[in-house]
């Protein structure tokens, strides 16, 4: 019979979630995981598996206790800019909160996706493909009901929405928040989005 765990797996994981979004993947050492954790290597292989493993689990665990807050200011679609816009206020409350300027988890895994083996990069993609398909749900309701008038498709007006909250979050790093706030300010004047 095994032994049970001297230690709460899930406690852990959060903990090594917050490392991996203080430092980075690629600057966190398993030693670093081992220190921080307070496990020894054995017991980090054996609960979690190698680095990778522990990541993607983290980045599994982010999206559920993290992103899906933020993932429910852009519903129902149908409400349009402001559900986006919702959605941008969180986010920027959300990173002016942190006691450090640790950036999106997820968009930083974005930026260091070639670390990581194909599954690992699909799940990593999938963060951006799903804001991309809320998005785009939130402009293509804007367009239909006269909130946005532009000749732009909503296809188009997404990518541009997505890639401008890909740099917001990217800049978030550097503790610009008043610029984000700015930043949001600007997306809602070019859209014609009136608070």
């Amino acid at each position: 019979m095994a032994r049970p765990l001297a230690f709460d797996p899930q406690e852990k994981l959060h903990q090594a979630m917050l490392l991996f979004w203080r430092q980075g993947y690629e600057s966190t050492s398993v030693q670093d995981l081992v220190d921080t954790l307070q496990i020894n290597r054995f017991s980090l292989y054996n609960t979690f598996g190698d680095k990778e493993a522990l990541y993607e689990r983290v980045i599994r665990h982010y999206r559920a206790h993290v992103f899906s807050h933020l993932e429910a200011h852009l519903q129902p679609a149908r409400e349009g800019l402001p559900r986006l816009f919702a959605y941008l206020d969180a986010v920027c409350e959300g990173l002016a909160r942190q006691p450090e300027p640790w950036g999106c988890l997820l968009q930083n895994s974005v930026i260091s996706r070639n670390a990581f083996s194909p599954p690992l990069q699909g799940l990593v993609d999938e963060f951006i493909t799903t804001l991309q398909g809320h998005v785009l749900a939130i402009l293509e309701a804007a367009v239909e009901s006269g909130q946005v008038n532009t000749d732009l498709t909503p296809a188009a007006l997404a990518d541009f929405v997505v890639i401008q909250i890909q740099g917001m979050l990217v800049a978030s790093r550097g503790g610009a928040h008043e610029a984000l706030r700015n930043s949001v300010a600007a997306l809602g004047s070019l859209l014609g989005y009136r608070r």
